[in-house]
């Protein structure tokens, strides 16, 4: 039998080879780019916990100022519809140094005298005296940390079914973060 010296093309046992560690390298790399979605959103998650907490530290350690029935010193606004928030500190404000493309952030309020969950998205979460939390409807109704029993804030990733849940009391400022929806109180 003759072998052909100028043979060209790939040998079945190379063509196994390549197919087999391009299969390796996928299988690797596709489960990590759920990681890296579901990283950012614990890290947005986190921070905005972080920011709750902190703006109700600071508002009962240092002078809030009032503006008829608003706080004008602490406070965080919710963008709608942009995917953002900006934190007002003492005049100062900033916004998060976080990737927040694609992640929806909704706000929702239960009533002291409901169990539903308002229908009326959270402007801003304001900060009294005490560190307690008031919070502004996008219609400009305000409700105070005496007419509230939960808020709930719902950071949600696009295209995915990650979401992540962050429960602020409205008495202490202090926050839960969870994987796990809440259910209004009776």
């Amino acid at each position: 039998m003759k072998y052909l010296n100028n043979a060209k093309g790939l040998t079945l046992t190379e063509v196994l080879v390549a197919l087999s560690i391009i299969g390796f390298i996928l299988a690797i790399a596709l489960p990590s780019t759920g990681m890296v979605f579901n990283n950012r959103l614990k890290s947005i998650s986190n921070q905005l916990s972080l920011d709750i907490r902190k703006l109700s530290y600071e508002a009962r350690t240092n002078t809030v100022v009032k503006d008829g029935d608003h706080f004008k010193t602490y406070k965080i606004e919710l963008l709608h519809p942009t995917p953002s928030y900006k934190v007002h500190t003492n005049g100062v404000i900033t916004e998060p140094d976080l990737d927040l493309n694609k992640v929806e952030i909704l706000g929702k309020a239960q009533k002291i005298t409901g169990n539903v969950w308002e229908l009326r998205s959270i402007k801003m979460l304001e900060f009294d005296g005490r560190g307690r939390i008031q919070v502004v409807l996008q219609d400009d109704i305000i409700l105070t940390y005496d007419t509230i029993k939960k808020i709930k804030l719902t950071l949600k990733l696009e295209g995915t079914n990650q979401i992540k849940y962050i429960i602020p009391n409205p008495l202490t400022g202090s926050t839960i973060l969870t994987d796990v929806e809440p259910v209004p109180d009776p």
